[in-house]
């Protein structure tokens, strides 16, 4: 829905030939955020609406007239300023040139070209972290979004996915990632549930390294000391005995993993025959062998 909205003091009392009357595709709050960026732009800086937001600052009052249909807010705005240079509006109303126009690619290819490596000053991004981000502004945002959460498209993910892909980061940036990983402890000390442990286990299940990632690792590996400490904890790991739960056999770690444990070939059986005990109903000696008898030597 559009709105069409009146800047102005708390002494004017005519719409028709007072203060400044625009039209907005949003809201009225929102156009008011872009106008107070445009008064700062030396370019627009002598357009009388900026002037007045300048010179009266909180002064100023915003209010929406009437909300509605682009089309209606527009015929509405146009009666109203029906004449250029009419209070603080230069041009005659409802002459939205942009509304609904996009850039083609050239245009944006242009603008792309001219911000890429654009280096900021750190007083200037101080200055934009700070416009806007008050408390008010951030729960209003945090409420926005609960009502809809950005969630993009599969079709946006690809195109996201593509602008990614191949990018390489410079050595500072890598540094500066690096640096502020540090002693990060976001996850230290999280609990994580039985249902993320299973579809954790899940995803992994199976999964095996490749040729390529398993010479990554092999190569990362390379020149990396390991202490005593360690070698002794890794030894004492291997030859600790483990008992399959499946059949109930006890062995060395390596073999036991290897072939037990979950590739034990008893593991879907409901009950091992190896570890099943036999009642006492069911339970019968072992037949005896008979007796043997003394054979006289043969003369």
């Amino acid at each position: 829905m559009a709105c069409v909205y009146w800047i102005h003091l708390a002494e004017h009392t005519n719409i028709i030939t007072q203060g400044y009357i625009g039209f907005s595709s949003t809201t009225a709050k929102e156009r008011w955020q872009h106008h107070k960026y445009d008064s700062k732009k030396s370019r627009k800086r002598s357009y009388p609406l900026y002037r007045a937001l300048r010179k009266h600052g909180e002064k100023i009052i915003v209010s929406t007239l009437l909300v509605g249909s682009s089309e209606y807010c527009l015929e509405i705005e146009a009666q109203l300023r029906d004449k250029p240079n009419t209070g603080w509006n230069l041009a005659v109303g409802g002459g939205a040139t942009m509304l609904g126009c996009t850039h083609s690619a050239d245009t944006r290819n242009k603008i792309s070209r001219r911000i890429t490596g654009r280096k900021l000053s750190e007083s200037h991004k101080a200055k934009m972290r700070a416009i806007g981000r008050t408390p008010e502004w951030l729960a209003s945002l945090a409420k926005a979004r609960q009502r809809s959460p950005s969630v993009p498209s599969a079709e946006t993910r690809r195109k996201m996915a593509a602008s990614q892909r191949g990018r390489k980061l410079a050595a500072e940036t890598k540094e500066k990632i690096r640096q502020k990983a540090l002693g990060h402890k976001r996850n230290v000390g999280r609990p994580v549930s039985e249902r993320a442990r299973e579809l954790i286990r899940q995803k992994a299940t199976g999964r095996r390294h490749t040729e390529a990632t398993k010479l990554k690792l092999s190569r990362d590996r390379i020149g990396i000391s390991v202490s005593p400490e360690t070698l002794q904890k890794m030894r004492q790991a291997k030859r600790a005995p483990l008992t399959c739960p499946h059949c109930q056999k006890t062995g060395k770690a390596g073999g036991m993993k290897r072939h037990h444990m979950d590739h034990c070939k008893f593991k879907d059986q409901a009950q091992c025959p190896v570890s099943q005990k036999l009642s006492t109903d069911s339970w019968k000696p072992p037949p005896t062998l008979p007796a043997a008898t003394e054979v006289s030597p043969r003369k």
